[in-house]
């Protein structure tokens, strides 16, 4: 019976173990200041930037399109892939930025558009 008390001891000092590491790793990315980058793209990175005081890597959407189809996705998979895995993922405050333009993908044929619209009011006199 002792065995089985040592044992469920030895749990919570592992559940305890596990939850401080998991607290020292989330106050390490608070206070990080690196930017986080996308796996696999290392080759459509093409700068970084800063977002509310936070530097953040910053790739060119096009370029990550032609990772994955060269990885063998075609180009709506890619373009699937990209909307819903990648840009669509928030990993928080240093989350990559993709850079998009109006720009032609693979002979003529046009990649999903991210282009928007942005006004501003800060209540000043027209």
């Amino acid at each position: 019976m002792s065995e089985s008390k040592e044992w469920w001891h030895d749990q919570d000092l592992d559940q305890s173990w596990a939850k401080k590491v998991e607290e020292e790793l989330q106050q390490y990315e608070e206070e990080s200041n690196e930017p986080l980058l996308a796996d696999g793209f290392d080759e459509a990175l093409i700068g970084f930037g800063v977002q509310f005081n936070q530097r953040v890597a910053i790739y060119d959407y096009a370029r990550c399109l032609d990772v994955l189809e060269k990885g063998g996705m075609t180009n709506s998979e890619a373009i699937e892939y990209m909307e819903y895995n990648v840009v669509g993922a928030y990993v928080g405050r240093r989350t990559p930025i993709f850079l998009t333009s109006k720009y032609k993908h693979k002979k003529g044929k046009k990649a999903a558009a991210l282009i928007g619209q942005m006004s501003f009011d800060f209540g000043g006199e027209s």
